[in-house]
């Protein structure tokens, strides 16, 4: 017989938290398919094992053939759309029931309630020692903590090694333990920043992800309260299906979108860059934004429209109590155009022009400046982890105010 700890587990803890964990496999799932042609740009196509994604893009990008890529790509959408159909079925099942069933409902479970087994068996005499409780319940909080920490240095481990080794001095690049240094150096931090290439890769990266940023918020914000506040026809399927379209792999847009850009003389530059980075940022953050404000009271947003327009009542109002969701759209769109170098790594082709991600993926580098290059990395990727960190609160409060009052 199921324990009561599971039973609780189960029917309860698992029916509140299912919306989070929808989204946790299905951002999970976005993700692998956008950064399995990475991998194999990254590893200059060193994998033994292809997948279907890396097939596509070796045969659109690398070998020109866009129709076989194409029809590799047409294969996968099968199984993305049973992916979407599960998930957005455990995300918001139908039909819903009526308000009278969610009363009715749990009475009839009544007569075979496990809680209630539970206490007329520990009535019955039948509880286990109060000993034995105590002791599982130690067991399952160590068991938790251990986890906890596994996945705590799990994360931290990249950050450490990259630390260590932009501090590694040479004379201890043949040491086979990667952990630690005997001799620390900073020429791994100080000569990036002396490095006026540097220096300009990261304000074009500035440049390039603050107006990315800035366009996708604008877009994001009033694209969701569109969909959730002027009642357009199937607006919850054009939210869901922006959300589908992240399961596109970027080989199939990258050739038209390549071509396109090349008729509009405006490959090469950052328009594109920025243009490209909505596809990544627009989709997921319109969801979010529909999701929040389509079961927002809208009874105060009314009595505001008694003293102003709608405008007025948005930008005084609404967009203020926005604030949580919008930084946690914004944390999710830096995430990912700091982790993309397929699109940037295509259209920035001259020096002067590149980000930090790809000016570092595409230069040579020999074994005394590793060190330098590492060391580049960290300081790059410091002000991420410091935003991220200084707003990390505000970020759980809005997807959980997303999830718990989205739909």
């Amino acid at each position: 017989e199921s324990s009561p700890g599971w039973d609780r587990f189960r029917l309860v803890i698992v029916p509140l938290v299912r919306r989070f964990l929808v989204l946790a496999v299905l951002t999970s799932l976005v993700i692998s398919f956008m950064d399995y042609a990475i991998v194999f740009v990254q590893t200059g196509g060193l994998i033994f094992q292809p997948l279907l994604g890396t097939l596509a893009y070796k045969a659109s990008i690398q070998d020109g053939n866009t129709g076989i890529g194409a029809a590799i790509t047409v294969v996968q959408l099968p199984f993305i759309a049973a992916i979407l159909w599960f998930a957005f079925r455990a995300f918001d099942p139908e039909p819903r029931s009526s308000p009278l069933d969610r009363i009715v409902g749990p009475l009839r479970l009544l007569s075979g309630n496990p809680f209630r087994r539970h206490r007329d068996e520990r009535a019955a005499g039948r509880q286990p020692g109060r000993r034995r409780l105590q002791t599982r319940h130690w067991l399952l909080i160590a068991a938790g903590v251990v986890c906890a920490l596994l996945l705590a240095a799990f994360h931290l481990l990249p950050i450490y090694w990259t630390i260590i080794q932009s501090i590694r001095p040479i004379a201890e690049n043949a040491d086979p333990n990667p952990f630690w240094v005997v001799h620390p150096s900073l020429e791994g931090v100080s000569g990036p920043l002396q490095d006026t290439a540097f220096w300009t890769w990261m304000w074009n990266t500035l440049v390039v992800f603050g107006s990315a940023l800035l366009l996708a918020l604008v877009a994001s914000v009033l694209a969701g309260y569109s969909l959730a506040r002027l009642h357009a026809p199937g607006a919850r399927w054009i939210a869901r299906g922006l959300l589908g379209s992240y399961f596109i792999p970027q080989g199939a847009v990258l050739v038209p979108v390549y071509q396109l850009f090349l008729w509009m003389h405006t490959a090469d530059s950052f328009v594109a860059v920025i243009l490209l980075y909505q596809t990544l940022t627009v989709p997921f953050c319109t969801w979010l934004f529909y999701a929040f404000y389509s079961t927002l009271p809208a009874d105060t947003e009314e009595a505001a429209l008694l003293d102003g327009s709608r405008v007025q009542a948005f930008v005084r109002l609404t967009l203020r109590l926005s604030w949580p969701v919008v930084i946690a759209a914004a944390i999710f769109s830096v995430g990912m155009m700091a982790s993309d170098l397929l699109y940037a790594g295509t259209f920035l082709i001259h020096h002067n022009q590149q980000t930090v991600t790809v000016g570092l993926a595409v230069i040579s580098l020999d074994l005394s400046e590793f060190s330098q290059a590492t060391g580049a990395l960290g300081i790059a990727a410091l002000p991420i982890v410091l935003i991220c960190l200084a707003f990390a609160p505000a970020y759980v409060r809005g997807l959980t105010l997303a999830m718990e009052e989205g739909s």
